[in-house]
């Protein structure tokens, strides 16, 4: 948390709060080593990073397009990959990142953003080469 309105919002999260079980627990430990393990970017899409971001990169989308690419088995994932990312308004794509690091101080997760950033443009650049 960076900043009063994030802390109370996290506050908001622990109304009526309840512990997982054991058996909840291990779930989600083995659900996150699964996704952990396919490559997939730990962003929550809290969207504190849109906060400060000068030029309106859409980091959340790009990551959450990014994970759902990493993640899936389906014959069509390549094509869908870059098709959602292009379908992105073109000023919010990885590649306009100017690298400024402002997001990375406002990551809950502590994310090297534009780093990652640079790999998600890497990434659907060699997608759209293997599907030509």
């Amino acid at each position: 948390m960076s900043n009063l309105a994030q802390v109370k919002e996290n506050i908001d999260t622990f109304v009526n709060y309840r512990e997982f079980t054991k058996d909840e627990e291990k779930t989600a430990h083995n659900i996150a080593q699964i996704i952990q393990s396919q490559g997939a970017i730990s962003c929550t899409a809290c969207k504190y990073c849109l906060e400060v971001c000068p030029r309106g990169i859409n980091i959340p989308a790009i990551f959450g397009l990014y994970n759902m690419y990493k993640g899936s088995s389906a014959k069509n994932a390549s094509f869908m990959f870059v098709y959602n990312y292009n379908a992105l308004e073109e000023s919010t794509r990885a590649d306009k990142c100017i690298k400024c690091g402002l997001c990375n101080k406002n990551c809950p997760q502590g994310l090297d953003i534009p780093k990652l950033l640079a790999e998600v443009e890497k990434t659907v650049k060699e997608v759209e080469k293997k599907m030509s």
